[in-house]
């Protein structure tokens, strides 16, 4: 059985039976459709409707042509239609992405996140399996939702990419937040220290993550490396937004 893994957390990458194919995808156009098709709900995708999706603005005749053009694309790139039928069905009016037999990152990020939320635990710090959990989810997040597809001509596709993306953004500032928390419950100030720091990195304008860096450096014993942040946030914010930290 043909094994499809397709990654959208960070830049796009599609392996193919162990082998990297992101790059025989020849156009951004058939990365953002194939990226597009996996990404929503399984469904019957009208192909009017997703040529109008990827080709805004242009006769249907024309965008249609363009549709037809990418999934042949898609299609070689995989080897031909026979290595595609399991993932991908095609009609004259519709396409339907299958995704029983495909592993995506966004999809098992998701669910390492839902098994922790909806767990029943009292406290996140005495719950191994769920620290386990987010863990694997923030070990899967490579970086941005397609942080290196950008389709200038394509603007509704372009809203679809910008709101995935702060979604799973958020999703990831949560999951940091939290296990920095829940180690600095367990004392483990090394750990906790990990994912409070990768916090700041992805955002360095959010003044809680570097409170709560602060706050694990003064905790271990580390009062001038917390003042040193202090300094470090109160620098980026009035470079980056002209203003001084809040009070808290």
């Amino acid at each position: 059985m043909t094994r499809l893994d397709i990654s959208l957390l960070g830049p796009f990458r599609v392996h193919f039976d162990g082998n990297d194919i992101s790059d025989i995808l020849r156009t951004r156009k058939e990365r953002a459709l194939l990226a597009y098709l996996a990404e929503e709900p399984p469904r019957l995708q009208p192909r009017e409707k997703v040529a109008e999706f990827f080709w805004p603005n242009r006769p249907e005749t024309y965008a249609r042509m363009n549709l037809r053009q990418a999934m042949l694309g898609l299609r070689k790139a995989f080897g031909g239609e026979e290595h595609t039928d399991s993932f991908l069905n095609v009609s004259d009016e519709a396409i339907l992405f299958i995704p029983q037999e495909v592993w995506m990152d966004t999809k098992a990020f998701s669910q390492y996140i839902e098994k922790s939320n909806e767990h029943p635990h009292i406290e996140l710090h005495n719950c191994q399996e769920c620290v386990n959990q987010l863990e694997e989810a923030v070990e899967i997040y490579r970086g941005d939702f397609l942080s290196d597809l950008i389709l200038s001509d394509a603007t509704a596709f372009q809203e679809w990419a910008v709101f995935n993306r702060e979604r799973y953004f958020r999703s990831m500032i949560n999951a940091l937040q939290a296990l920095a928390k829940a180690y600095y419950h367990r004392s483990n100030f090394d750990q906790a220290y990990k994912y409070a720091w990768r916090y700041v990195e992805m955002a360095p304008l959010e003044e809680s993550a570097h409170r709560l860096l602060m706050r694990l450096l003064t905790k271990s014993g580390r009062r001038n490396a917390a003042l040193q942040q202090y300094q470090l946030c109160k620098s980026i914010i009035s470079r980056e937004l002209g203003i001084e930290p809040t009070p808290e």
